[in-house]
């Protein structure tokens, strides 16, 4: 045989096998950098699996880094397109024993009608912020790591503590069931202070844990104290009761010439 042929074929032979190492170190190379990414321990690292058929926005991850589930175009660092399922925990930022740094987990909104919605915790891990997406440093109300909420502050004095700058009312109760209640306050035993209402940082309304009513006082040291204001009673049909000594009760009401009128009635 002609040796031009034989050292053609022989040639032939060489550059199709190094084609076919080359081949194949290249598909090695990336099954090991699936199986063991660069960085991690030779004796340990991740796999990555796509089921069959599955569509090429499965699981994507771009030249940055950047990586899609259900989409090709991630624009964080994980972008989920669908629903998600987590059967432990979800850390947001680092967390420590005393605090780590901020996570955040937000909610869109409707583009150019309805803000998005942002619940996150501050550095110092002492409490949780909910707010607007557009308006960071207004929280809608925060619960701190004492079980105190705030709503329209971040430092609640109380158990619940409410700030509204509003004209309207601040706070709104109301049961609508027909044989319902509305608001009971209650304390465990007869402190000094009950229920109050304050404005202008004067005292209302009082009421002592012993019973004691106080209006436009706060230290009733009787069941009924009007401070600094009478009492008006505009229907002739109503007046005020007192009992007498032999159990009798009467009705007492104001006649013409500013003289008092008494009925007696029986006892409520």
């Amino acid at each position: 045989m002609d040796n031009k042929i034989i050292k053609s074929k022989f040639l032939k032979f060489f550059f199709k096998l190094g084609s076919a190492l080359i081949i194949g170190l290249s598909v090695g190379a990336i099954v090991m950098a699936f199986n063991n990414p660069s960085g991690n321990p030779t004796t340990g690292g991740g796999i990555i699996g796509v089921g069959s058929g599955a569509p090429a926005s499965s699981l994507y991850i771009d030249s940055a880094g950047k990586v899609g589930i259900g989409m090709t175009n991630p624009g964080t660092k994980l972008q989920v397109s669908g629903s998600g399922l987590f059967t432990s925990t979800l850390n947001l930022g680092s967390v420590g024993a005393t605090g780590g740094t901020t996570g955040t987990l937000a909610f869109g909104g409707v583009g150019g009608s309805v803000d998005g919605f942002a619940i996150t915790n501050n550095a110092g891990g002492n409490y949780l912020k909910f707010y607007g997406v557009s308006n960071p440093n207004t929280s809608f109300f925060v619960i701190r790591n004492t079980g105190k909420v705030g709503i329209g502050t971040d430092n609640p004095t109380g158990a619940l503590h409410v700030i509204d700058p509003e004209t309207s009312w601040a706070g709104q109760i109301e049961n609508t069931n027909s044989g319902g209640s509305g608001l009971l306050v209650k304390t465990v035993g007869p402190g000094e202070q009950s229920f109050a209402v304050q404005t202008g940082g004067d005292y209302k309304f009082y009421i002592k844990g012993n019973g004691n009513v106080g209006i436009g006082m706060s230290n009733p040291t009787v069941k009924l104290v009007v401070h600094q204001g009478d009492i008006y009673i505009n229907d002739l049909n109503y007046g005020i009761i007192m009992r007498s000594p032999d159990g009798t009760c009467w009705k007492y009401q104001a006649a013409n010439g500013g003289t008092w009128r008494s009925t007696a009635i029986s006892c409520p």
